[in-house]
């Protein structure tokens, strides 16, 4: 991206940022909840919200966790929950470009106009400014598609991002566990598929050259014998 582009997704991320405090204060009851389950865990009590109860009442794990911080640093944990949700709505309204700029094949109009309508949502900035943790689930779950596209495209690319996206994501709610399951549907599709193929070496070396004089050139043909046989 050209630093005009940069520019722009600068202020898309401020435009966000604004958003998100426009709603003012308003953080959800199930944020003082979660804060105060991160209050008892970094006292040592773990994670209950009456000490002695072993009674779990939350749905977001690492959100919790996150919530720890505050209270192990002795800072306003009021103050830190939104300061983290502005970022946390910054990293979703980048992640949905970064989606968009894959899913167009690399339009960087669709990554800047992608982002600005995120931006634009009051449903997900209104999330934020709430203390929530669903824009940060989001933002793991957009990027690891996009991350699982690029991955697809490119069959020679060192993957493994989109797997550990996608597992923050479970950590993160617990839908998480469905949103895997769709490319994890694709990958055993596509194993099948790969499996019943059978591949010569001069099909291989013919779909090298292919995929040179389309500017995709794979690292080594070994990554295909071993992954298409």
């Amino acid at each position: 991206m050209n630093k005009s582009t940069y520019v722009l997704v600068a202020a898309i991320a401020a435009l966000s940022v604004l958003h998100v405090a426009s709603f003012g204060f308003c953080l959800q009851d199930d944020t003082y909840i979660g804060l105060r389950y991160s209050r008892n865990f970094s006292s040592g009590e773990g994670f209950v919200y009456n000490s002695g109860e072993r009674v779990e009442g939350y749905t977001n794990f690492l959100w919790i966790v996150i919530g720890t911080v505050p209270f192990l640093l002795e800072i306003n944990p009021i103050v830190y929950i939104r300061i983290i949700g502005m970022l946390t709505a910054i990293l979703a309204t980048i992640a949905s470009g970064k989606l968009a700029f894959v899913v167009s094949g690399k339009s960087r109009f669709a990554f800047v106009f992608g982002s600005f309508i995120f931006a634009c949502i009051p449903f997900a900035m209104g999330e934020a400014a709430m203390g929530l943790e669903t824009l940060l689930f989001l933002f793991f779950v957009l990027y690891a598609f996009s991350s699982y596209i690029a991955e697809i495209q490119d069959s020679g690319r060192r993957g493994g991002y989109s797997g550990l996206l996608l597992a923050l994501a479970y950590l993160t709610r617990p839908e998480g566990l469905a949103v895997v399951l769709l490319p994890a549907t694709v990958d055993l599709l596509r194993w099948l598929r790969m499996k019943n193929r059978k591949w010569t070496g001069r099909q291989l070396l013919e779909r090298e050259r292919e995929r040179e004089r389309d500017g995709q050139s794979l690292d080594s043909l070994h990554y295909h014998i071993l992954y298409l046989e």
